[in-house]
């Protein structure tokens, strides 16, 4: 498949570098590709995957949230009508252990679900005829607070890591689903994208350019690689968020053993990743068990 980039800042590398390693031709946008990745909005008269834009969730008739922030989210596809099953994510918070340290999203779980309740959210004829007006297909997500249980809010896209994590569990390559989401079988298996940075991040985005070793394709096939270079063999990048780490697994103790080793296999001066990713489900899981009970059953073990 031809595959065309629309990324003047870079956050699409680790998509494009994919898409390089399932064996896609990448071209321009003006060489007539079967698919442009963009995360705006394009009249590009081809489909286009990865927008991600915030909707007016008020308007669309949701409730809003007085608290701030989120802790799960829910997913759909969407390809002018809705596909089957919903995705329950649930970020990871803290960059150490215990989530500890800086507070930022260090990975995120993604579980598929059958459930008519969590499928209701989606049910909105507004929502439907806002995504039909921009013709858009790919994932939806509805965020929400669990402390009222509303909605924070509702955008296209996955909020950070999801969609590593979802696309663990894409049976075909990320351009088929691209062009036509709901025609890819995705499983229900648990995903895990897991963050692999090194000092200083988060307090800086760039640093000295390094050697990433390790980087071998086996790895790769498991590892979102961030924006950088290849010489003799050997990834170099100045990021210091270096990639994500993502698997699959039929439980989480299997997913999460399978990211740790990946981050394991990867080696650069000061290195930073979480070893807890059960555990911090498992936290996790006590706190939303009330909410998601009907719907997960022992699905969270």
């Amino acid at each position: 498949m031809r595959v065309a980039f629309n990324d003047s800042d870079g956050k699409l590398y680790p998509l494009r570098r994919r898409v390089e390693l399932e064996e896609d031709e990448i071209v321009g946008e003006d060489a007539s590709p079967d698919l442009v990745v963009s995360r705006e909005v394009k009249e590009v008269g081809v489909p286009t995957f990865g927008i991600t834009t915030e909707l007016p969730a008020l308007a669309l008739g949701y409730s809003l949230t007085e608290k701030e922030g989120y802790d799960y989210f829910l997913t759909k596809i969407f390809d002018e009508d809705w596909g089957e099953g919903v995705f329950l994510g649930i970020p990871i918070r803290g960059l150490m252990n215990e989530d500890c340290g800086a507070q930022v999203t260090s990975a995120c779980w993604v579980k598929g679900i059958d459930s008519g309740y969590l499928e209701s959210f989606f049910k909105c004829g507004h929502l439907e005829n806002t995504l039909r007006h921009m013709k858009f297909t790919g994932p939806v997500s509805i965020l929400f607070n669990s402390y009222d249980r509303k909605v924070t809010s509702v955008m296209t896209g996955m909020p950070t890591l999801g969609f590593y994590a979802l696309a663990e569990n894409i049976k075909g390559k990320i351009s088929e689903f691209g062009v036509a989401p709901c025609g890819v079988l995705v499983r229900k298996s648990w995903g895990l994208a897991a963050l692999f940075s090194r000092y200083p991040y988060p307090f800086q985005v760039q640093t000295t350019e390094a050697p990433l070793h390790g980087l071998a394709l086996s790895v790769e096939r498991h590892f979102w690689v961030a924006r950088g270079k290849r010489y003799k063999g050997v990834f170099y990048t100045r990021e210091t968020g270096m990639g994500v780490a993502s698997a699959w697994g039929h439980s989480t103790g299997v997913a999460s053993s399978r990211v740790l080793r990946t981050c394991r296999a990867l080696h650069v001066p000061d290195r930073q990743y979480r070893t807890d990713y059960f555990l911090s489900l498992d936290r996790k899981e006590e706190a939303l068990q009330e909410i998601l009970k009907e719907s997960l059953g022992n699905e969270m073990s």
